[in-house]
């Protein structure tokens, strides 16, 4: 029997047109994903859809109205569902901030930090301390955005420190309640 010649197998070829593929595929799923999530944070809205169905005042973000809402219809009795109510109004805190264009993107990354450590140890005097400052941070955002005295950084001064947040409720949903009249104004 006489040997055949065996074929050789280009092992290398294969592998980089692999590689570059995945890669090409990689950069345009990432331009399309930096094209769909451009912030429009420049344009200002004339009339948006609330969550209600009503429309908006002109010039009033919807998220500031959402923010406006929730902070007119938060419930100061204590419940079970204290430390939701308080990260979801420190979370549309951030967003209402954000839609104005008011305080840094670190004071709103703050407050939503904030949000999910108050869910996590709403008992905690450590982090009372942290959301008050990151309160009074935000109240002279508004304040300055504004250009009026709302009153918020005493609201948020108020807050003690050394005590637990969801013991102070009160306070939290008064400063909030305060932010969203300060934002809500035109």
């Amino acid at each position: 029997m006489t040997a055949r010649p065996m074929r050789r197998v280009e092992t290398g070829t294969w592998p980089r047109w692999w590689i570059a593929a995945v890669a090409t595929l990689a950069l345009l799923a990432t331009a399309v994903w930096l094209i769909v999530s451009v912030d429009e944070g420049g344009r200002e809205p004339t009339a948006r859809a609330t969550s209600d169905g009503a429309s908006a005042p002109a010039g009033v973000p919807s998220a500031v109205e959402e923010y406006a809402h929730f902070a007119a219809t938060a419930d100061q009795a204590p419940s079970a569902a204290d430390a939701r109510q308080l990260a979801e109004g420190l979370r549309k805190l951030a967003g209402a901030l954000a839609a104005v264009n008011v305080g840094g993107s670190e004071l709103l990354i703050d407050l939503r930090v904030d949000a999910e450590q108050v869910l996590l140890n709403p008992a905690s005097a450590d982090l009372t301390a942290i959301v008050r400052d990151d309160l009074i941070a935000a109240a002279a955002a508004v304040e300055l955005a504004t250009e009026a005295d709302a009153g918020l950084r005493g609201a948020a001064e108020s807050i003690e420190p050394d005590r637990p947040l969801i013991e102070q409720q009160g306070a939290v949903l008064q400063f909030l309640r305060q932010a969203a009249d300060a934002l809500h104004r035109p």
